[in-house]
C-alpha cells in the first residue's frame, strides 16, 4: 500500500503523505485517472490507516528575518521613552 512507505521511498519529495499527495500519486504514475480524494480517504480508513496532524515549523527565506526579529525583541525589553508600557514576553 502506498500510504503505509516513505514517499521518498517511491522517488517524491517529501517524508510523509498528506491526503491529498496519494491521490496526486496515483494520477501522476497512472494507477487511478478516475478516483477521487475522497475514495482514497475512504479506502485508507477502511485499510486502517488513519489521517494525524502534524505541527511544523516553516522557516522563511527573508534574510534579514534575525536582524529582524532582535530588533522587535529589543522594544519588547526597552520600549522607547513616549511609548507604551512595558510588554510582556
Amino acid at each position: 500500500m502506498i500510504a503505509r512507505c516513505d514517499p521518498r521511498f517511491l522517488g517524491e519529495p517529501f517524508s510523509c503523505w498528506s491526503l491529498t499527495k496519494p491521490h496526486d500519486y496515483l494520477i501522476a504514475s497512472g494507477r487511478g485517472a478516475t478516483i477521487s480524494v475522497e475514495t482514497v480517504r475512504r479506502i485508507l480508513h477502511e485499510h486502517g490507516v488513519i489521517r494525524q496532524t502534524s505541527k511544523t515549523w516553516k522557516a522563511g527565506n527573508d534574510r534579514d528575518f534575525t536582524a529582524k526579529m532582535r530588533r522587535v525583541l529589543d522594544l519588547y525589553d526597552r520600549p522607547p521613552a513616549g511609548g507604551p508600557g512595558r510588554l510582556r514576553r
